[in-house]
């Protein structure tokens, strides 16, 4: 079962009323310089790897999180927060 998120995008699974989760897929991205960027986390004071909740449009049935299903999601969130797109990289990788 699925349920949006407070904000009307993110997508949760719920598998019960106390047990909910998220697909949030993280990207790590290399510099030329040897950089890593990082993002605040929402509501904390911790950085962390650019990514996040996929919305119910990126998902789907057949859609596998542990490959290139996480490829929109990917490239959303890291052009949502770091300006960057990467959606030309995530294409060609070898995932």
């Amino acid at each position: 079962m699925q349920k949006e998120g407070d904000d009307g995008t993110d997508s949760f699974l719920v598998k019960s009323e106390r047990v909910i989760s998220s697909l949030s897929p993280r990207l790590i991205l290399l510099e030329e310089n040897g950089n890593i960027p990082l993002v605040p986390y929402k509501d904390t004071g911790w950085l962390g790897l650019p990514g996040g909740k996929a919305t119910e449009a990126e998902l789907a049935e057949e859609v596998n999180f542990l490959s290139t299903g996480s490829f929109p999601t990917l490239a959303r969130e890291v052009w949502e927060e770091c300006g960057i797109d990467v959606s030309y990289h995530l294409e060609r990788s070898a995932c």
